[in-house]
């Protein structure tokens, strides 16, 4: 049971930290003064293609 909890565990932590870094650099880029418009296609323009970087699981 708990090799099954483990995965969960850290998939809840990887999206809380994902929350909290995307939170953090909106409030850092407002203090700046650059406009939700460019914050926003900045963070999708980023996000998009990020999953193709990872390299491929296989098993061997």
């Amino acid at each position: 049971m708990g090799i099954a909890l483990q995965p969960m565990g850290g998939l809840i932590l990887l999206v809380l930290g994902g929350e909290l870094l995307v939170r953090e650099a909106v409030q850092v880029a407002t203090r700046f003064g650059v406009s939700p418009l460019v914050i926003g296609l900045t963070l999708v323009g980023f996000g998009r293609p990020r999953p193709s970087w990872s390299p491929p699981f296989r098993q061997h």
